[in-house]
């Protein structure tokens, strides 16, 4: 028994002298202060903001080269409506433009009343304002793809180009929808399966 007891006793001492080992060492850590940690948080903080709004600069590039794509297909559309070949567009220009493409000319008034802006009496809209309008739609028109094709490989249906006219204020109706599709149709595998990519 006594043999037990000298075991306990000494390893008693050794727990003793490890605690103590232990405070001495814990007393030796330094803890940042709560200023310290607040500062580093909001520089993590503002490090993860500024990565989201800095793409790599091969994204910037195509992301350049789409809107110069973009402008110049949309000059070619304008000078193609431009029948008169005077610079300038009118109403009929547009509704031309929307039934040969199997559009409702309703578009053509709502794309007229928006380039006018607030020149409500011009009867004729000019490349410039035909350039801001498209301009506005086209960036709304990519957020708007880009929010919805995300987890669709960037595939859109009916039902999809339907949400999109609705998002950007034009007339969303079925039948809407489906002229778009089929005018949006190219040659594609995907558009033969009656799906849209940007």
């Amino acid at each position: 028994m006594e043999s037990t007891k000298m075991d306990a006793e000494a390893l008693r001492e050794k727990l003793v002298a490890v605690r103590e080992k232990t405070q001495e060492a814990m007393k030796k850590i330094e803890v940042p202060k709560v200023e310290d940690l607040r500062m580093l948080i909001e520089d993590i903080r503002q490090e993860q903001t500024e990565a989201k709004y800095h793409p790599d600069r091969r994204r910037l590039e195509s992301v350049a080269d789409f809107f110069a794509y973009t402008e110049e297909e949309g000059r070619k559309f304008f000078d193609e409506v431009d029948r008169s070949k005077k610079g300038k567009l009118t109403l009929d220009d547009l509704k031309f433009a929307m039934k040969k493409r199997n559009l409702p000319q309703s578009y053509a008034k709502s794309f007229m009343e928006k380039a006018k802006g607030p020149k409500i009496f011009a009867r004729t809209i000019t490349w410039g304002d035909f350039q801001s309008v498209m301009n506005e739609r086209e960036s709304t028109m990519l957020r708007t793809f880009n929010s919805m094709s995300a987890s669709r490989n960037g595939l859109l249906k009916t039902s999809d180009v339907k949400q999109v006219l609705e998002g950007l204020g034009l007339a969303a109706t079925d039948e809407n929808a489906r002229a778009m599709v089929r005018h949006l149709r190219g040659s594609s595998e995907y558009s033969r399966q009656g799906y849209v990519t940007y």
